[in-house]
């Protein structure tokens, strides 16, 4: 489940302009980032006994914003405010006992804070409260009672509108999992949806699982598609989102035209210097997948990734002027060139490309033959292959014995993953 963050919280601290007038002024510098003159107004009125000053000035210390850092005199002045009834700066309190700053680390002092905000409405801290129940954490582990508190904070008198999205999140994860409530994707994919359509990208990525699936909804690769780019257009797990997106292209069969505005991102980001992004374009390109074959454009963004360095550009244009593909004329010499630039990148050697370029230099194909460059070159490919299979050899001999010492299952693959029980 998902958890507040410690950032997101204390942004939310802040009190508006609309909630007493003497916080008007120093709202109004804060907005313009002009953090010392905010601070020299609030405090004269958090020393007069405004709450929402005190709460003011508990956050600028705590952020070091306007004043130096000081959490000691953040959580007194949290503290004020919070005696006088200020249901942000309770729920302040409790993230800083929650998470140890500037106290000792405190669960239960934490719930005590987070039950009298949530008593005054405050959506944030019922949430706070929903994943403690989850977790165990200054209160009995309870499923069935953190969904209560979820279901609480997502919709206050109703309104989701108004809700905790992190809250709506957990109660859409609720849903899908069945925990502490009967599964129920219907629900799930209302909820996914209710925080999705207020800008949150993994509630967006969430939704777009749902209509893959099918799960609580039609099964709609489009919808999916939709779901997954805005949630990279925020910004989270944008790679795994796009990679996706690319694997509904070339695995399903469907209209190339629910790629559109793919296509648009993946040109924009590419225009704007981001290599993975050109890279998964000139591959669109180069297969018609998402949009239509075009091997040129194609060809020149493998080139400009390759001239920069990119080991994985530089061995598919070395393929590519082998065979002739993308419509270029076959030519060995750019061929040997570019496998060889991708074999000397940092990390990136690979047998596949290390044979031809042996084989070239053997029978002077492409460059200027050699016959002991050749047979370096072979030699040196035996090494590491059988460098590889001797590590192999190794953990498969001392797996029993690794198992029973320390009950993890090793997984023979490229990133040695291990389960352990």
């Amino acid at each position: 489940m998902r958890a507040v963050l410690i950032a997101v919280l204390l942004l939310t601290s802040l009190p508006t302009s609309a909630a007493t007038s003497p916080s008007e002024d120093f709202l109004k510098f804060y907005d313009a980032h002009n953090y010392e003159a905010a601070f020299k107004i609030a405090l004269p009125l958090a020393e007069a006994g405004n709450d929402y000053a005190q709460n003011f000035v508990g956050y600028m210390y705590l952020m070091g914003e306007g004043v130096p850092l000081n959490r000691d005199e953040a959580r007194k002045w949290f503290l004020f405010s919070a005696n006088q009834g200020n249901h942000i700066a309770q729920r302040n309190l409790g993230v800083l006992y929650r998470d140890g700053i500037g106290t000792p680390q405190d669960d239960i002092n934490a719930i005590r804070w987070f039950r009298k905000a949530a008593e005054l409405g405050d959506a944030i801290a019922q949430s706070n409260i929903g994943t403690a129940y989850q977790e165990g954490k200054g209160v009995l582990k309870n499923d069935e009672e953190a969904f209560k508190w979820f279901l609480t904070a997502a919709e206050p008198l109703g309104d989701p509108s108004k809700g905790d999205i992190t809250a709506q999140y957990n109660l859409a994860s609720s849903y899908h999992t069945g925990r502490g409530v009967a599964r129920d994707n219907t629900k799930a994919a209302y909820w996914f949806r209710i925080c999705a359509d207020q800008g949150d990208g993994m509630c967006m990525a969430s939704l777009g699982l749902l209509y893959q699936d099918g799960d609580g909804v039609p099964q709609d690769y489009g919808e999916t598609v939709k779901w997954f780019l805005r949630a990279a257009e925020t910004g989270y797990d944008e790679g795994k989102l796009i990679d996706g997106i690319f694997y509904i292209a070339y695995h399903v069969a469907v209209n190339r035209e629910i790629f559109a505005d793919t296509v648009k991102y993946l040109t924009k980001k590419a225009a704007e210097g981001h290599d993975p992004f050109r890279y998964q374009l000139a591959s669109a390109l180069s297969r018609g997948v998402i949009v239509a074959k075009d091997y040129f454009t194609a060809a020149v963004l493998l080139r400009s990734l390759a001239e920069e360095g990119n080991p994985v550009a530089a061995a598919d244009l070395g393929n590519l002027y082998y065979s002739g593909g993308f419509g270029l004329q076959p030519n060995h010499a750019e061929a040997f060139h570019w496998y060889t630039k991708h074999l000397t990148a940092p990390n990136s050697f690979d047998h596949q490309y290390a044979v031809p370029v042996a084989r070239m230099k053997l029978l002077g194909d492409g460059t200027e033959q050699s016959i002991l460059s050749g047979i370096a070159s072979y030699l040196h490919l035996s090494v590491a292959m059988l460098e590889e299979l001797s590590a192999a050899i190794a953990t498969l001999t001392l797996y029993p014995a690794y198992h029973a010492i320390t009950g993890c299952a090793i997984h023979v693959n490229y990133s040695m993953r291990r389960d352990c029980s």
